[in-house]
């Protein structure tokens, strides 16, 4: 072979090569998503519940060749359950140019942020954000959860109809507002229509310094049946406990934002045989969830709480959608088109506005367990 051949076979080389290291870090280049939720603070239970339910979706997507032959990555950033620290999270990932953010795990904190994202090309899909304020709206919100007033509702019709209460007392934080005020509302408008007497109301908002005690006492001088709390689990473990230590035998209910394995660590004999609603069933026999809750427990060493389960049916619900994307179809729009997905115990049907239909539960803690009352649904 003369020089030239040599030469020009020598260059041929180098083409090649280039050609095959740029297809293959361009295949190689992952997909960046946002996740943000509380991650520190009172509420930081149900945020790393959540962010651990996506990082799980994540590894199980790139095990199978991630989206479209794309590894897919996440920026975690943490709300703090604070506005301001919500919006810097939430402008630092539209920066980013992700196509997707999951979170925030409360109301309150994805109104906050949800014009912010509406003035993008981002998707903001929710695990646990349950708030009727965004219902059947045509915006950049998608959720994997039901609306919360389907659940007040149940729990105001069992407080009458099974536990026979006719007065009700609810103390609820105004801290999440955009999730307790409504939730309130419904409560209150369904225990009196079904037979109820009177509900009577006390908010707080939740801070590190927060007393608790007056408030028990101020609900106990009006002599309810029942009282329900509307708050994170911490603080309603903590409000429990102050009942009990008062002597008070109210009837406890707890709505399904406090229904994460702190309240058992945290409230112990107190929330014994207090009713409680949950989003989904620890006990579950479903194939799909019994390999996911085995996988969980081995890598974080503890149960998956309803925050996992409803991020990991979010994140799996946008990579599904993400992989059969039409060509100048939007996220949005595949997750529509779509609409129907299979979740770990339930499916899920997303409507023309995001807006999802997956059950809640009634429960009870029993024995230092969660157990779901299988007679009413």
């Amino acid at each position: 072979m003369n020089r030239k051949a040599i030469f020009f076979t020598a260059i041929l080389v180098a083409i090649l090569v280039s050609l095959g290291v740029f297809w293959t870090n361009r295949a190689e280049k992952p997909i960046l998503i946002g996740f943000v939720a509380g991650l520190s603070g009172k509420f930081a239970d149900l945020g790393v519940d959540c962010r651990r339910g996506v990082e799980m979706a994540i590894s199980r997507v790139n095990q199978s060749h991630g989206v479209k032959g794309k590894p897919i990555e996440m920026i975690a950033m943490d709300d703090g359950q604070n506005e301001k620290m919500a919006l810097d999270a939430v402008k630092s990932l539209l920066e980013k140019n992700v196509p997707v953010i999951i979170g925030h795990a409360t109301s309150s904190m994805t109104m906050t942020t949800l014009p912010l994202v509406n003035g993008s090309q981002t998707l903001l899909v929710g695990p646990t954000s349950s708030t009727s304020l965004l219902q059947d709206l045509d915006d950049n919100f998608i959720r994997s959860c039901a609306v919360s007033t389907a659940a007040a509702a149940m729990l105001a019709r069992y407080l009458i109809t099974v536990k026979g209460a006719r007065s009700a007392g609810v103390i609820y934080d105004l801290g999440n507002k955009a999730y307790t005020g409504i939730w309130f509302e419904t409560f209150k408008k369904t225990f009196l229509a079904e037979g109820g007497i009177r509900v009577e109301p006390l908010t707080f908002t939740s801070k590190p310094d927060l007393q608790l005690l007056p408030l028990v006492q101020h609900m106990q001088e009006r002599q309810v049946d029942a009282l329900a709390i509307v708050a994170n689990s911490v603080d309603a473990a903590m409000l429990c406990q102050q009942v009990r230590k008062s002597g008070w035998q109210v009837q406890l209910a707890l709505a399904d934002w406090a229904a994460t394995e702190q309240l058992i660590n945290l409230g112990g004999s107190a929330v014994e045989g207090a009713t409680i609603q949950q989003f989904f069933n620890r006990k579950s026999t479903k194939p799909a969830y019994v390999e996911f809750k085995k996988e969980f427990e081995n890598r974080y060493k503890t149960e998956p709480g309803f925050g996992a389960l409803h991020a990991y049916n979010a994140a799996m619900m946008v990579f599904k959608s993400m992989n059969e994307q039409h060509e100048n179809e939007t996220l949005k729009q595949a997750i529509l088109r779509i609409s129907h997905f299979k979740g770990l115990q339930d499916d899920i049907v997303i409507n023309k506005y995001g807006d999802s239909n997956h059950p809640t539960y009634m429960g009870v803690v029993q024995n230092g367990e969660f157990v779901i009352l299988e007679d009413y649904r």
